[in-house]
């Protein structure tokens, strides 16, 4: 589904995750109950695709809540749409053949926003029949009235509105880019049914014929290939395209505009696939050129899925287009992708990190053309199986296109990250009831993509590659252009692998919340060596209600100097017997486990002594466990400190920089002014030498400059760099007011916070020259960047020109809501907190549909309970009319609770650590 426009190589507050993957889509674009449960093996299948009767749907008057009643299913649509880019409004009909399995004069469907001027259902003896059409909540469920019952059987329901473009990016949408206007679709989840008359629900699969009648000027793109183009005598041109296989309403696209269209080389015939595949890239005027990195790799990664799965590219074609402004990061529309340009887009000085970018969405949106495209989710509970498999595989596939990137390292971070989010109280299930709106608009976070991805990671690694890949082929196999369940996917990977447990071993993981946390201890003695195990929820601190008693089947597998050996751990506690007795124990082999683990005290010394022994991932997933344990009060400010110097010289990027993130909470939210500036000399001390000593020919090694160098600047004690930077940040904007900029004058890596140091460093001038850059500006790239230096100033008077900049109607709508976050940090967020109370209205209005999702986020960064009450009183009364907000507030309120828990616990230490190293205190 969506790729959260917030999957970027950053150390933030450990909620970034999740403020990330809603706003992105705020994106990081989790799930649900599925309505079948498994125990052990799995029990049968509970709901038909044809459609599942919700408690809320019983009566023929009352809208329905959740899942549209049984007994009316759309099986194809032919839709005619009139879309000129430069009107206000959009118009069409919309003809639903429906299979009608009982009498029936009310018929639930979908529509926001539109007004239909026509709506009538033609029946197969050619009688017609006159409906009314209501919308009959806000979200957009409809009813369909006709004054006498349509009988059994097939019937043509034709429907004709006009509705005017979306202005928050959702729907059909409009963008404005250097003179032109285009126009966009966002579906995904719930928003096809902005656009027409639907059963916007994603078991309600069927093909559709799409019709656009655009101005002669503008190239109109949909799913299907173009079958005929018709021109009407006032120039007009009308396309239609082939009818599409089964999709859901989510899956359908469009665009159109006087777009840039880019031949890519087809996808050639193969043994799997007895046709070509013709692949386009298109993008805003003059702007097509850069979409030359994005179709070279698609061939290679077509392939490389094209094997993994078994089965050929399910479409006809593909398309790949570039989004000026776009709530998501991307968004896998059959044959038709659509991606945020900021990532599809590579000139010459796109650094590292941008192509990295690139390859993982790309590859993410591919995936789905199987896992989402040609198998989709009966209902939205189980739509976490889209984004985790996606979000797994995606590495998986890139890791095999460019090996020397290391993916694997940044697929674990996420799911570390996770991890951070999943210890929350309010933390949601991965597999959770979706009963509304509310649990739809929740569902695109860092449970659904990153905690799903590990315990997928986790299964494959427990039952084998081969094994599991094979398991995928089969259900895809079994699915095919059909609908499924978790359930379904679980049978498949229980009958391929012949491992009865695995599905109660992965239901335990999907069906609860929260990190099991391993203890491992190590036993040696007479009667030989043996490891004693037993699992406990982990719990951080903040956390007020009793400890939930929690089991899971837990696939442990461990190394020692020995080897590696596992065990499925479905007791409080097991015995692991170990040939010897080994020097060191990692409780955790290659990382691949959604668990914590806690050793004894000389355990944790043998890790540290041979760091060197372990695989990154290993290390990545040992300082995991060690800052869990001073974020549960377990372990001290000095074994943090400890790790972060014993890890800061790693080559490894995830390796150096695992540590920055709880470092800037203790510098920023736990010491008092005189221990921060000894925080700032720690860290200089730290990470400077780390710095000097890369090689910046190596593209790793410069993207962690990148990251060492942004943490040195924001957070060390290091005038002379930031001065340097600041001077480099001025070389990139120019003197010239034109809205150029000097790309080749920085590192592509340094530009955002060369930029922050510029406006930091130098003040107004510079503020005004990046204000005067955005309004020429259409470098999607280096807009974000400049967004995102005006929101990280640090001078009062600065900061409030950037407030009022976010309702001043000069950015575009994903930019308002990057800097709306980015002025809700650190000690920026106390101010802006006082700004938003009389503004949150306007705000709501200035930026995507996901802002007011993702707006109690904003008071994320708060550290104490005067604080939160703040934050309770004042959005408690608004969240309810925001979707999703609700449940926002809750993982706000409990990251509030943890920060000021942790403030009262390891505050004293952290402040005494940094005096002691100041010589403030007697050791």
């Amino acid at each position: 589904m969506r790729y959260p426009s917030s999957r970027v190589d950053s150390h933030a507050q450990p909620q970034a995750a999740a403020i990330g993957h809603v706003a992105r889509r705020l994106q990081f674009r989790s799930l649900m109950l599925g309505r079948c449960l498994m125990l052990g093996c799995l029990m049968a299948i509970c709901c038909s695709l044809a459609g599942v009767t919700l408690a809320a749907n019983s009566s023929a008057n009352t809208a329905p809540v959740g899942q549209l009643p049984a007994g009316v299913t759309p099986v194809n649509y032919v839709l005619d749409l009139d879309i000129d880019p430069h009107a206000a409004r959009f118009s069409g009909s919309v003809l639903i053949g429906v299979d009608v399995a009982a009498p029936v004069s009310v018929l639930w469907l979908h529509g926001r926003d539109l007004k239909v001027t026509q709506a009538e259902a033609q029946l197969p003896n050619g009688e017609t029949r006159t409906g009314t059409f209501a919308q009959r909540t806000p979200d957009g469920v409809a009813s369909l009235t006709f004054g006498s019952a349509l009988p059994v059987g097939r019937a043509m329901l034709r429907l004709v509105f006009s509705a005017p473009y979306n202005e928050q990016l959702a729907g059909i949408y409009k963008v404005r880019v250097g003179g032109d206007d285009y126009v966009f679709s966002q579906f995904e989840a719930i928003d096809a049914r902005r656009a027409f008359p639907c059963f916007d629900e994603p078991r309600f699969k069927t093909p559709f014929t799409v019709t656009i009648t655009a101005p002669a000027t503008a190239v109109a793109v949909a799913n299907g290939a173009e079958d005929g183009v018709t021109t009407s005598v006032d120039g007009r041109r009308t396309v239609t395209f082939a009818s599409t296989p089964p999709l859901p309403t989510y899956l359908v696209a469009l665009a159109v505009g006087p777009f840039d269209i880019v031949e890519g080389a087809p996808l050639p015939a193969t043994a799997m696939r007895d046709r070509s595949v013709r692949v386009r890239g298109l993008a805003v005027r003059g702007k097509g050129v850069l979409l030359k990195d994005a179709l070279t790799m698609t061939p290679a990664l077509v392939t490389r899925l094209e094997t993994y799965f078994d089965q050929p590219y399910p479409f006809a074609k593909l398309d790949i287009v570039a989004v000026p402004d776009f709530a998501a990061g991307a968004m896998e529309n059959a044959a038709l992708i659509t991606y945020r340009d900021s990532i599809v887009l590579l000139d010459r000085n796109a650094p590292p990190r941008q192509r990295r970018a690139l390859t993982l969405a790309h590859a993410h949106e591919l995936a789905h053309q199987w896992v989402g495209d040609l198998v989709t989710p009966v209902w939205w509970d189980d739509i976490w199986l889209n984004e985790s498999f996606a979000n797994w595989m995606e590495q998986k596939i890139a890791q095999d296109l460019q090996p020397a990137e290391h993916f694997a390292r940044g697929h674990l971070r996420g799911t570390l990250e996770a991890m951070s989010q999943d210890s929350l109280p309010s933390a949601r299930r991965i597999r959770e009831p979706v009963n509304n709106s509310d649990d739809i608009a929740n569902l695109f976070d860092g449970i659904t993509y990153a905690k799903g991805a590990g315990v997928l990671s986790m299964l494959e690694s427990y039952v084998g590659t081969d094994k599991f890949r094979d398991g995928v082929r089969k259900h895809l196999r079994a699915h095919a252009f059909g609908s499924a369940t978790a359930a379904d996917f679980l049978q498949s990977i229980v009958e391929t692998t012949g491992e009865a447990g695995v599905g109660a071993a992965l239901s335990s993981f999907i069906d609860q919340t929260g990190v099991p946390l391993i203890n491992a201890q190590l036993e040696c003695g007479r009667n030989g060596a043996r490891l004693q195990l037993s699992q406990q929820s982990y719990r951080q601190l903040g956390q007020r209600q009793p400890l939930q008693r929690k089991r899971w089947q837990i696939p442990v597998c461990i190394r020692t100097p020995q080897g590696r050996q596992c065990k499925l751990l479905d007791e409080a506690s097991a015995t692991m017997p170990l040939p010897s007795c080994p020097a060191w124990v990692m409780p955790n082999a290659d990382g691949a486990g959604y668990y914590r683990f806690r050793v004894s005290k000389p355990g944790t010394a043998a890790l540290f002594a041979n760091l060197a022994s372990l695989s990154d991932l290993e290390q990545m997933a040992f300082a995991d466990s060690v800052l869990a344990g001073f974020r549960a009060g377990d372990e001290s400010y000095a074994t943090v400190l400890n790790l972060a110097a014993a890890l800061a010289n790693s080559p490894a990027r995830e390796v150096a920089t695992a540590p920055l993130e709880l470092l800037e909470i203790v510098q920023e939210r736990l010491l008092d002014d005189a221990t921060r500036v000894a925080a700032a000399k720690k860290i200089t001390a730290i990470y400077g030498p780390a710095l000097a000593r890369l090689d910046l020919k190596q593209a790793d090694q410069r993207l962690l400059a990148g990251t060492l160098t942004r943490f040195i600047a924001m957070r060390g004690d290091d005038p002379a760099l930031r001065a340097r930077l600041a001077d480099a940040g001025l070389r990139f904007l120019g003197n010239a007011g034109d809205g150029e900029v000097h790309a080749d004058a920085v590192d592509g890596e340094l530009v955002g916070i060369a930029l922050i140091m510029a406006v930091r460093e130098r003040g107004v001038p510079v503020f005004d020259l990046i204000e005067t850059k955005l309004s020429h500006l259409e470098h999607s790239v280096y807009r974000d960047l400049l967004v995102a230096a005006l929101g990280n100033a640090s001078d009062p008077a600065l900061l409030q020109r950037a407030r009022a900049l976010l309702l001043a109607g000069k950015l575009r709508r994903a930019e308002v809501d990057a800097l709306a976050f980015a002025l809700f940090a650190d000690d920026r967020t106390a101010p802006s907190w006082a700004w938003l109370k009389p503004n949150v209205a306007a705000l709501i209005a200035a930026g995507s549909t996901g802002m007011s999702t993702a707006l109690p986020y904003l008071a994320t960064p708060f550290c104490s309970e005067p604080e939160a009450k703040d934050v309770r009183v004042f959005l408690t009364p608004r969240v309810g009319g925001w979707e999703g907000a609700p449940r926002a507030l809750a993982q706000t309120l409990d990251s509030i609770a943890f920060c000021t828990a942790l403030k009262r616990a390891q505050g004293e230490g952290a402040r005494r650590t940094y005096s002691k190293l100041a010589g403030n205190v007697a050791p």
